[in-house]
């Protein structure tokens, strides 16, 4: 678990690398806005990763909350569409959304995932 909080913070101290193509884009429109969006969260039918579902939600809470803070203090805006597509997922085979263990497929998922966003905003 130790290991994957220090990978958090690597990737959270890499963002700044990653928003050089903003402040570019920010000098040409100064209305532009960056939307940090929280990954898909890891579900039951995850077998993959190596973590039991109590450690992956701990785990994802802490990146979740670490990203959201990232953007609060950065001014940036946060979207956590999890709480809408764990909602949906109630009582259906997520093979109907996934494209493997974790990846939203192409039709359903992408779809839910964005409806996701669009409500959580």
């Amino acid at each position: 678990m130790k290991d994957c909080l220090g990978l958090i913070i690597l990737f959270l101290a890499s963002l700044n690398a990653l928003l050089y193509p903003y402040a570019i884009l920010n000098e040409e429109n100064k209305d532009a806005k960056i939307i940090f969006i929280a990954p898909w969260t890891s579900l039951v039918s995850d077998l993959v990763t190596p973590l039991n579902q109590s450690d992956k939600e701990v785990l994802f809470a802490k990146y979740s909350s670490s990203l959201k803070e990232y953007s609060n203090r950065n001014g940036y805006l946060y979207i956590d569409p999890n709480e809408y597509i764990l909602n949906e997922l109630k009582g259906i085979d997520s093979k109907y959304y996934l494209k493997d263990h974790i990846h939203p497929n192409k039709i359903n998922g992408i779809k839910l995932y964005s409806e996701a966003v669009i409500a959580s905003n």
